[in-house]
């Protein structure tokens, strides 16, 4: 949602004496909340999706018939990973290929870590879905899901302010890296936060999957 309101405001403000008006502080405080905002419907997303198949009868329905469980697993994740990031992501797209086409002043928008924005973000969206599948596949209680995945995000978040050697994954250094390092840099900075993102994120699915082909949980 703030990722739409974010570019209908964009979309509003041609390269005129209104678009002057742009706070570059604004838009980059309006930009981040809807990356945050996305990391919390990732993980209600993610629980969503999953947990109402766990009831006790619904549970044994669905497996007494003839449909494969990895099947209805990656079915129901890629579904709903898509929808993270069509809805979310998408938004967020238009808004950079806008600035890029010079819809709005550029010197309102100077600062703003728009690529860094872009290239992110929906890294740490798939991120808290996967978490959010995984915990929930494994606990299959969405309370208890919902806190351990909020545990395990804030881990993945907090260890880069923690452990000095960590400060590549820092997300916000990460972020402002990329728009304020030259083009040739870009690699250096960008691609070992996404092969940890990535693999953090394939590792949960990998092991969500698993939980439920094998039909193991720790509820009790």
């Amino acid at each position: 949602m703030v990722g739409v309101i974010t570019s209908v405001h964009f979309l509003t403000q041609r390269s005129d004496s209104s678009a002057a008006s742009l706070s570059a502080g604004v838009i980059a405080s309006v930009t981040f909340s809807a990356v945050i905002f996305g990391v919390v419907v990732g993980l209600v997303v993610g629980i969503g999706t999953f947990v109402a198949e766990f009831q006790p009868d619904l549970l044994t329905f669905w497996r007494s018939r003839p449909i494969s469980p990895t099947r209805w697993f990656w079915t129901k994740y890629v579904t709903g990973a898509l929808t993270i990031l069509l809805f979310l992501d998408g938004p967020l797209v238009v808004a950079v290929c806008m600035a890029a086409a010079g819809w709005f002043d550029v010197d309102a928008v100077h600062g703003v870590p728009f690529v860094g924005f872009l290239v992110c973000a929906p890294l740490l969206h798939l991120l808290a879905f996967s978490c959010a599948v995984c915990l929930v596949c494994v606990v299959r209680e969405a309370v208890y899901a919902g806190i351990l995945a909020v545990g395990l995000l804030l881990v993945v978040f907090l260890a880069p302010e923690l452990v000095p050697s960590l400060e590549w994954l820092n997300v916000p250094r990460v972020i402002d890296l990329i728009d304020r390092s030259p083009l040739v840099d870009f690699a250096h900075i960008y691609l070992p936060f996404l092969s940890v993102m990535l693999g953090l994120s394939a590792a949960a699915t990998l092991l969500a999957w698993q939980a439920i082909v094998r039909d193991v949980s720790l509820k009790t």
